[in-house]
């Protein structure tokens, strides 16, 4: 897995990324909660906070309770990436915060 800032895949990204996002708040751009958001904005540093916490609330939300188990998870599938001008770690941010943004507006109770 990188070594990268992004991910301390070996190490537990978890406690870290609380503690980064307590102590920057600027960090990630307001705009995640919106469809103002755009990942071709943000570092390498930036594009793994922003999955690891757009992922959480899904992740908890079914019973996940390792969050360093969720850190690897993004680790993997940034590093899976080869380099590519479109199909790039960036481009899965984007897709993952759109998915999010979707299932918002989804009446899921009413479907299911």
């Amino acid at each position: 897995m990188g070594n990268s800032a992004v991910c301390t895949c070996g190490q537990g990204l978890a406690p870290p990324v609380k503690q980064k996002l307590l102590d920057e708040p600027g960090l990630l751009p307001n705009s995640l909660e919106s469809w103002e958001f755009c990942s071709l904005d943000l570092d390498a540093e930036q594009l793994g906070l922003a999955a690891f916490v757009i992922l959480q609330a899904f992740f908890l939300g079914c019973g996940g309770i390792d969050q360093d188990l969720l850190a690897g998870f993004v680790c993997g599938a940034r590093d899976g990436y080869l380099p590519n001008p479109y199909h790039n770690f960036a481009h899965a941010v984007d897709v993952l915060h759109t998915m999010l943004r979707l299932s918002i507006w989804m009446p899921w109770d009413e479907l299911f």
